[in-house]
């Protein structure tokens, strides 16, 4: 595999290990304010309807929670989303600063088999967070393309944080992955939106 195509994995593996929160709260001009107003919040998850709207880019569009805006990605990563909004509901479960996100980035396989990058994918996580621990596996279909979701489990600082990964083949060789990434408080709420989010996106 190429240094390209390695530099990319870690930058997913990098947002789900630190949990974006530094990076959020240095690059959200609303952080400070927010920060400042947060109160303590019961430790139950109100479930809300969620409205989503069709977000665009050059090469693909996707559906996303009509409250998630766009950040400034770090380098190799396409596009980053995420629940600006989301408060903290649990402070013992859930690490400072942290947002439920979606970072999505976009490789070639470089004539590499789809089974081969996907293997090299979770070794790379393995290796890099020791802690990991794979769940449930399905080969799935997105807008007439083969795709894999794979769900994750990894504890950072003690942290517990769930994942769903999803790549998806492009055109010939390209390859796109989706990274949704929440606390553990949040995983049973958010899952089926994850999926709903997934299934919406669409190549041009």
């Amino acid at each position: 595999m190429s240094n390209k195509i390695i530099i990319y994995i870690v930058a997913i593996i990098v947002l789900i290990s630190a949990g974006i929160g530094y990076f959020l709260w240095n690059s959200d001009p609303l952080a400070e304010k927010q920060s400042q107003e947060q109160e303590e919040q019961d430790n139950d998850i109100e479930v809300k309807e969620v409205e989503l709207v069709i977000f665009t880019k050059d090469d693909f569009e996707i559906q996303k929670p009509e409250i998630w805006s766009e950040l400034t990605p770090p380098e190799g990563i396409r596009v980053l989303l995420t629940s600006i909004e989301e408060e903290q509901i649990d402070s013992e479960k859930e690490k400072d600063g942290f947002r439920t996100y979606l970072a999505i980035t976009y490789d070639t396989l470089q004539g590499k088999a789809t089974e081969e990058f996907i293997g090299y994918v979770k070794d790379i996580l393995v290796d890099s967070l020791p802690s990991i621990e794979f769940g449930k596996e399905e080969v799935i279909n997105i807008d007439g393309r083969n795709a894999l979701t794979l769900e994750a489990i990894i504890i950072q600082e003690g942290y517990q944080f769930n994942s769903l990964l999803v790549m998806i083949n492009g055109e010939g060789d390209d390859m796109w992955t989706l990274s949704f990434n929440t606390s553990e408080v949040r995983w049973e709420d958010s899952k089926d939106l994850f999926y709903e989010i997934t299934n919406s996106f669409k190549l041009k």
